[in-house]
């Protein structure tokens, strides 16, 4: 194996070295690896690679010599970047939509509800655990199939649709949410 003492500090990253022994449980070693709160795995075995995705961890698969190691942790490093960049991102949507006194729910392509800010689950009246994964129909009876239908299988936005919540008349609007031209599900916002 190269010396790697060092790479941490050039590439500012901590980094710690598994060695995979012949006949070694894989899952026992990435189970200490995912322990470890691990970002991304370099190695040079494609079954460690691949076992690296069943946990959820990005890998990259490498020839242990000088510069498959340096072509690894420029890649890693990277991978790194853009994990860094989606959790900023993440933690400034979830404050956004946690403090909004708009309601705001997602959804999956197929309608599924995957995340519902506070403000609407208090329009609601009912907790996170009894809207999330049920249609958004269940929610909210009076929107129709065919509004959802333009939204999920059209990718074109209803606005200004209204309902009644819990006694309150709510304006209703539906968008696609479309990544790399294609419908991943829809957003609703309800507003008073």
């Amino acid at each position: 194996l190269p010396d790697i003492t060092h790479l941490g500090e050039l590439y500012d990253a901590e980094i710690e070295s598994y060695i995979m022994q012949p006949g070694m449980d894989i899952k026992l070693l990435l189970n200490q690896v995912v322990e470890r709160h691990t970002d991304v795995i370099i190695g040079g075995s494609n079954v460690m690679a691949e076992a690296a995705v069943s946990y959820g961890i990005p890998s990259v698969h490498v020839a242990l010599t000088q510069d498959g190691l340096r072509e690894a942790f420029r890649v890693a490093m990277m991978m790194k970047y853009a994990i860094d960049v989606e959790k900023k991102s993440n933690a400034q949507i979830k404050a956004l939509l946690d403090n909004s006194f708009t309601g705001i729910l997602r959804t999956d392509r197929t309608g599924e509800i995957i995340t519902i800010n506070p403000f609407l689950q208090t329009l609601l009246r009912k907790k996170e655990k009894e809207i999330v994964g049920r249609k958004i129909q269940q929610i909210f009876p009076p929107v129709e199939q065919q509004e959802i239908e333009q939204v999920l299988d059209k990718g074109q936005a209803v606005y200004s649709t209204y309902t009644i919540m819990e006694d309150n008349t709510v304006s209703f609007m539906m968008v696609p949410v479309i990544v790399e031209e294609m419908v991943e599900g829809m957003m609703v916002f309800c507003c008073l």
